[in-house]
């Protein structure tokens, strides 16, 4: 009996070891990742992750591993296979010695792990900076003509759509400063902490949504909405400008190919030499532009002492003044040999660019002032925007139209 026994034990035996054979379990190869961050561009130095998560996707099996980033190396243990990377979350950063807040993002679409070690690069993108539209450009300067006199009717102002959604330009506002950055008078009572002082405005027409401009497009408000190397072969043609500035009553030139911006407030003639500031706005839900005008606490009321050598002189004058709130973005304007002051408070802009170090400086002309590019992802530029226009802004760049 016991022979029979064994006889049977041995059977089960051999019946496990061979159902074992036909079936064996098999063990996912492994790798061990470690994924560097690496910073949006050389000025971005990201000084902390705030619940950014990095996701990996395996490609065949759509299994998802995530975790959380605490640092700008991420190491975690995946089964070997082809996987889709994305990172999504917030951040602490440091621009130009400024600490800033934002967020980042990356996508990879596949990324092959394959070896018991390794270690891969993922660049990271710094979302979008703004709200609404930002100032990209000012072409303040004008240009000179062949026989080397000067030409003005070529100015324009370039502004860019800085978030990762469509925004519609109907009812912006373009605001020209009533002070001048080479002025400085002390005007009781200041209202600079609160408000924007309107010395010229106009509003872009459109109901609403008649004027959609793409994620990382720019529109164009020319002073004059015209090829203007038919008057001029130094110039640039602005025929195809989104909307012109037309002074109505000064000879000015309303091109038949350019929708017209509304003059609200005065008439915006941008100085040559780049000594005002400008402002883009938008009117809060509830307020249009004839009930803006309509109410006096828009008014502004400023008493100052003009003094000329020896002699001194009482002034007083009535602005248009616009909410600090109401400004999507403010650039100033000066040359370093005539710069006393902003003409903004410092949370809209707190320094200022220029074209031409000094006054009269006949090398300003055909030149702008540009904001720089951030970062440049798949064709989209992303502009910084750190509200100093010295750090902002290229001084005395070319033409982005030319």
């Amino acid at each position: 009996m016991k022979y029979i026994k064994h006889f049977l034990m041995l059977a089960l035996a051999v019946v496990f070891f061979t159902a074992c054979s036909e079936d064996p379990i098999v063990v996912a190869k492994q790798t061990n990742a470690t994924i560097n961050l690496l910073n949006p561009s050389e000025s971005v130095d990201i000084t902390s992750f705030e619940g950014a998560i990095i996701t990996f996707t395996e490609l065949n099996t759509k299994t998802t591993t995530s975790k959380r980033i605490d640092n700008n190396v991420v190491e975690l243990t995946l089964n070997q296979g082809s996987y889709e990377v994305s990172i999504n979350g917030g951040v602490k950063y440091s621009l130009n010695g400024e600490e800033q807040e934002g967020n980042i993002g990356a996508f990879v679409s596949e990324l092959n792990f394959i070896e018991d070690e390794q270690t891969e690069d993922v660049q990271l993108s710094l979302k979008s900076f703004s709200k609404d539209f930002i100032i990209e450009e000012i072409f303040f300067t004008g240009s000179l003509a062949p026989d080397g006199s000067s030409y003005g009717g070529d100015k324009y102002f370039k502004l860019y759509n800085n978030t990762d959604e469509v925004l519609y330009a109907d009812g912006l506002l373009l605001v020209q400063s009533r002070f001048l950055t080479v002025d400085k008078q002390d005007y009781s009572p200041n209202v600079m902490p609160e408000a924007y002082t309107v010395g010229s405005m106009v509003q872009l027409p459109g109901s609403g949504t008649e004027y959609p401009i793409e994620a990382g497009k720019s529109l164009i408000v020319a002073m004059d909405g015209i090829n203007h190397v038919e008057l001029n072969a130094n110039s640039i043609d602005l025929s195809t400008a989104n909307f012109e500035i037309f002074n109505d009553g000064f000879g000015d030139v309303d091109s038949p190919t350019v929708t017209n911006a509304t003059n609200l407030v005065e008439n915006i003639f941008p100085h040559g030499r780049g000594f005002d500031g400008y402002a883009i706005a938008r009117f809060p839900e509830g307020v249009t532009a004839d009930s803006y005008l309509a109410d006096a606490t828009n008014k502004y009321d400023y008493d100052w002492t003009l003094v000329f050598g020896t002699f001194s002189f009482d002034e007083s004058a009535t602005s248009f003044k616009l909410p600090n709130e109401w400004i999507l973005d403010a650039v100033n304007l000066s040359v370093e040999s005539e710069f006393q002051w902003i003409v903004t408070d410092p949370s809209l802009d707190s320094s200022y660019t220029y074209c031409g170090k000094v006054d009269r400086d006949d090398t300003r002309f055909g030149k702008s002032v540009r904001r720089k590019v951030l970062q440049e992802v798949d064709g989209v530029r992303l502009l910084q925007d750190t509200n100093n226009s010295a750090v902002d802004f290229i001084p005395e760049a070319s033409l982005s139209l030319k």
